[in-house]
């Protein structure tokens, strides 16, 4: 059995650096979500495949012509994957994932949109711990990074 393998560059895997945010050309402009916003996207994916096999339900009930059209069903890995956000979320309201949105891109620390997702996945609770999950946190000053942790932590623990 042949081996398929993607073509590798050295020389561009030598320019990417997690460390120092220094991400692949394709993932420089993505938008990145943390665990609570994915989780509130796939909901509304979810309401609007429902309320689409809605129609075409009722459609079906005044045309019996229509037995080509597709049936419109929720895929197993939407709900799959609604399950999974919905145990490791850690905002549940949408008013509390928009804050903790506003508020870590407010900061004057500069944080890059992929260390705004993680620090609101993993929500740690000392730039210590935070660092240790993202060594480009590492130059960020202690208090600064800690302003941020505490009220990322205090917007979590408000929610209940």
């Amino acid at each position: 059995m042949e081996r398929l393998s993607m073509p590798y560059d050295m020389d561009e895997a030598q320019d990417e650096d997690a460390s120092n945010l220094k991400l692949p050309e394709d993932l420089e402009d993505v938008k990145y979500f943390n665990n609570s916003e994915v989780h509130i996207l796939l909901e509304e994916v979810k309401k609007k495949r429902l309320q689409e096999a809605e129609k075409l339900a009722n459609a079906t009930e005044y045309d019996e012509n229509l037995d080509d059209v597709p049936q419109i069903g929720i895929p197993e890995i939407l709900d799959v994957t609604l399950d999974y956000t919905e145990q490791v979320r850690l905002f549940k309201s949408e008013t509390s994932v928009n804050a903790v949105r506003r508020m870590l891109s407010k900061y004057e620390l500069g944080l890059h949109p992929f260390e705004q997702a993680t620090l609101a996945n993993l929500c740690p609770h000392t730039p210590e711990e935070a660092q240790s999950f993202m060594s480009s946190l590492e130059n960020r000053s202690y208090a600064d990074l800690m302003l941020v942790l505490e009220d990322v932590c205090l917007k979590r623990s408000l929610q209940y």
